[in-house]
């Protein structure tokens, strides 16, 4: 406070002697004092007193302590600055002032013009590339990261600026700060650093607990960490952190602005964990708060209402939505936004059968210079091209392309991401393909139990099942999750009816056909209440009530959480009826793995027998079948490995 009154005395007196160019010294040398005291618009009043030829000397200062409130006016006075920095030969002063027209550009959305600045990087790289003091780095670094992050994120100096920007974060009051913590975890997730990014969500947290910056400050800082939170799987921190930054939004004034910008978030964390109805909810609001003018905030919109149709399944307004979202994205002038918008858009288009779109799409994904250094977008494109293969029936570059994306899973982290897990059942059949392959199966298994993915159609015995059950033999029935209870003398009826129903394989078995043959001498109700307690009492064993679906009067092992082995062979008999013959021998040899012995031989239960008999004679008719088929196509060796196993098949 002394040095305050002091410097204020001096500058009164040198204002009263008409000392001028004494001013601008006093004003310059103790402009970064009034930063970090907080007192930038003190500053800018004792500028504004000058006259007009004494505030161009100051206009960086000017535009400086304008960035927080009126972004626009401080990117003139920085262009000024900028200019009689150049005229000077003053490269410092230039590196400065292109820091702070950075930022304003990317407080304002107009990234395009970023693209000066990053020129004016370019030019003085080596002087750029020197660290300076602290408070010089915190008016530098910040704004130089922000252009290249939101501009050009493949530039060399990206990570040395990264670096630098680490070392700042002790300095949680300077001006700057929000911007550097969202600029820098952007960066950190784009390349894979999640330990370090971890940090920094941890030090936006510790910011908005405190609650003690200005409420623009607040939301971006909730900005940034809602939106990693909800990529990296943090869904409910997210959520809380969302309803935290819509109160601000209702209550202040000041950032009430930014509703469209919260809505949006709270959508993305919506979207995240399936919820359709909340999603929506939040699209409203985010469509009445929506300025059209903003490019960036336009295509994050329509690319997640995209999303919502794709949870929804509305496939063609799914496509529509994310074509518009690729225009805006690239009018943005934004590349991230540009490159996640072409990978959505590619998504869509595979879901609703256009193959052509998706690929184009995925052509010009591989080859936007974004995809070159965002190893978060290895693991989303790869998925998506995996999934968009696999649509079209090239299995070969779909193993690719999930190569690809596992890789990246494995080697940094990434697990998430809502556009993947929102469009009906493509992750599981991704993972069905990598555990089918051994591509990265801990990874594929770890995909599946984190985001409790449900196995599809065709998924074999290598899915990480939550129960299975083999009948072809003696019964066994194992969780992933924990062992069985003990086996008591009350459970035997329980096991009677996972028999049964395991016996029938894909077909599901009607309640009162079930109830007559386990509970024979019970009349009508008693036998049904004597089944629908061993229901009950069947799902509790089991884990959960979704291991036994009810349909339409009728009780089946639910496909996609419970793996048969009488399932499976149906299904590699059904293959087998109608593959191709170069196809054939795999598929005769997994038969004769599968099917060692005969279904329940100790079962007595009259339906038990009877399927028992109907399976084993498809078997002989399938098996007969294929060796017919192949001898008759010439191939003796497949044929004969056909008759071997209809040879060998095990007595009833």
């Amino acid at each position: 406070l002394w040095l305050q009154s002091r410097d204020h005395s001096v500058l009164q007196s040198m204002i009263e002697a008409g000392g001028w160019d004494e001013v601008v010294e006093v004003l310059q040398r103790t402009a970064p004092q009034y930063v970090a005291d907080g007192r930038t618009l003190a500053l800018i009043g004792r500028i504004d007193t000058l006259a007009p030829a004494l505030r161009e000397r100051l206009a960086y200062w000017r535009g400086f302590c304008a960035l927080d409130t009126d972004p626009l006016t401080a990117l003139r006075d920085l262009t000024r600055a900028h200019a009689a920095s150049a005229a000077d030969g003053d490269i410092d002063g230039e590196l400065l002032a292109a820091a702070g027209a950075a930022t304003a550009l990317v407080s304002s959305g107009r990234l395009h013009e970023l693209d000066r600045w990053i020129g004016v990087l370019d030019r003085h790289a080596r002087r750029a590339m020197i660290p300076q003091s602290e408070d010089v780095e915190m008016r530098l670094v910040p704004g130089l990261l922000a252009a290249v992050v939101y501009r050009a994120p493949w530039h060399p100096m990206a990570d040395s600026l990264a670096l630098r920007a680490e070392r700042l974060l002790h300095r949680q009051a300077a001006p700057g700060q929000q911007l550097l913590l969202g600029c820098l975890a952007f960066h950190l997730l784009w390349r894979g650093q999640l330990d370090r990014l971890d940090r920094i969500v941890l030090r936006i947290d510790a910011l908005c607990a405190r609650q003690l910056a200005a409420p623009a400050t607040m939301m971006r800082w909730w900005g940034v960490g809602i939106l990693v939170k909800t990529l990296l799987g943090q869904t409910s921190s997210a959520h809380e952190d969302a309803e935290r930054a819509l109160a601000l939004v209702d209550a202040e004034p000041s950032v009430a602005a930014q509703r469209a910008s919260v809505e949006l978030l709270r959508m993305i964390v919506a979207l995240a964990a399936t919820d359709a109805a909340a999603a929506r909810s939040s699209m409203r609001g985010a469509a009445q708060a929506l300025d059209p003018d903003n490019a960036v905030d336009r295509a994050t919109y329509e690319q997640q209402l995209g999303i919502l149709a794709l949870l929804e399944d509305d496939r063609p307004t799914a496509l529509r939505l994310m074509r518009a979202s690729v225009a805006s994205a690239k009018a943005s002038g934004f590349p991230m936004r540009e490159h996640i918008a072409l990978i959505a858009n590619a998504l869509a288009a595979a879901h609703s059968g256009e193959s052509c779109e998706a690929q184009h799409l995925l052509d010009e994904v591989f080859t936007h210079p974004f995809h070159a250094i965002c190893h978060w977008h290895h693991w989303i494109a790869g998925n998506v091209a995996t999934y968009a293969a696999m649509r079209r029936g090239d299995r070969g570059a779909a193993l690719v392309h999930l190569r690809h994306a596992m890789a990246a899973a494995r080697e940094f982290g990434y697990r998430h991401g809502p556009m993947l897990y929102c469009c009906g059942d493509m992750m599981g059949q991704v993972a069905a393909l990598a555990l089918e392959h051994g591509i990265e199966p801990d990874v594929a298994r770890d995909l599946v139990m984190r985001k409790n993915l449900r196995a599809p159609p065709l998924a074999d015995a290598t899915w990480p099942w939550t129960i299975r059950v083999h009948a072809l033999g003696s019964l066994t029935i194992e969780r992933s999750d924990r062992p069985l209870p003990a086996s008591r003398k009350e459970s035997r009826r329980l096991l009677e009816l996972v028999a049964v129903l395991a016996a029938f394989g894909e077909a599901a078995v009607p309640l009162d056909w079930l109830a007559d043959e386990l509970w024979p001498d019970a009349d009508g109700d008693a036998a049904r209440n004597a089944l629908d307690n061993a229901l009950h009492r069947l799902r509790k064993l089991l884990g959960g009530d979704d291991r036994i679906l009810l349909r339409q009067g009728a009780l089946l092992l639910n496909p996609q959480r419970c793996w048969t082995d009488v399932r499976a062979l149906e299904q590699l008999l059904q293959a087998l009826d109608g593959c191709a013959n170069d196809v054939a021998p795999t598929l005769v040899t997994a038969i004769r793995r599968l099917y060692r012995a005969p279904l329940l031989p100790a079962q007595v239960l009259a339906g038990v027998v009877a399927r028992r008999k109907a399976l084993h004679q498809r078997v002989q008719r399938v098996l007969r079948g294929a060796a017919n088929r192949l001898a008759a196509a010439g191939m003796t060796t497949a044929a004969a490995e056909a008759d071997a196993a209809l040879e060998s098949l095990p007595e009833l």
